[in-house]
Order: structure tokens, then sequence, then C-alpha cells
């Protein structure tokens, strides 16, 4: 019976392990996907190339630190868990700060987006009011408040004015 059990922990283990590198491997790519893509960005000059760069570092941050959590099931030695809860401490240090950076990247970035629609804002109201100066009316209004039809003013409460119109037919009579 301990053979079987043994057995079982072993693939346990490998298991945990090879999870542990896929997860690894999956933060790894994530962060030099990143580092191409803020190269580019500042190649281009993208004004959000430091935020995407930040967001691109968190995530794969979270694939390194449950790599490590993952190590944690098949260390052995009470080094080995003290060197692993180390480095999850100052992972998610470095978590924190990054997500620190990406609030204030995001506040900065939205407060340069409204400036820079209030002015395009401003630029087009003030280029739609120099068209209306430069042009002349052409021909007069066609009808001015004076020449409005006067509409007729029905009563709201058609019993009543029906019981007026029949007074005024006898009053007439």
């Amino acid at each position: 019976m301990d053979a079987v059990f043994e057995q079982v922990e072993n693939i346990f283990f490998t298991a945990t392990k090879f999870a542990a590198l896929a997860v690894e491997l999956v933060g790894v790519v994530v962060a030099l996907y990143t580092v191409v893509r803020a190269v580019v960005g500042a190649i281009k000059k993208d004004k959000k190339m430091r935020l995407k760069l930040a967001q691109g570092t968190a995530l794969a941050l979270e694939f390194k630190m449950v790599s490590e959590l993952l190590r944690t099931v098949y260390s052995r030695t009470w080094q080995e868990l003290l060197l692993l809860g180390i480095v999850i401490v100052l992972r998610a240090a470095m978590a924190i700060l990054i997500h620190w950076e990406i609030k204030t990247h995001k506040k900065d970035y939205e407060e340069l987006f409204k400036n820079e629609l209030k002015q395009k804002h401003e630029a087009a109201s003030a280029k739609k009011d120099e068209g209306k100066k430069d042009e002349e009316p052409l021909t007069a209004p066609a009808e001015t408040a004076a020449e409005e039809p006067q509409k007729a003013e029905y009563p709201k409460n058609k019993p009543a004015a029906e019981e007026n119109s029949k007074k005024e037919t006898q009053t007439k009579a």
C-alpha cells in the first residue's frame, strides 16, 4: 500500500513541477511580448507606452507568482520554503508598486486625453465661428415671429366648451 502512495505522490509532484514550469513559461512569454511591444511603442512615440509596459509587467509578474506558489507544493526543506516565501513577498511588493504605477499613469492619461479633447473641441468651435462670421446671409428669413400664423386655442375641457357654445347660441337666438 505504501508503494502505491509513493507512486501517486511522485506523479503528483511531477505534475506540479510541470505545471509550475508551464505557468512560468507563460510568464516569460508575456514579459517578452511586453518588452517587444514597449520597444515598438517607443519607436512610434506612443503616449501610452509606459502604461502598457506596466500592465504587461504586472501580468507577467502574476504568472511568476503563481509558479512560485506551485513550487511550495514540492518543496521538501524549510530552507526551500523560506526562500520561496521571500521570493513571493518580494514579487507581491513589486506587484503592489506596479499596480500603483498603473493607477497613476491611467489618471495622467485620462487628464491628458480630456485636455486634448477640450483643445480639439475649442479649435473646432473657433473654426466654426470663423466660418459663420465670414458668411453673409443671402436672403432674409422666410417668416418672422409677427408673420407666423396664429394657432387656434382649443379648450382642454370639451364638455365645458360644448356647454359654452350652447349658451352662446341660445343668447343669440
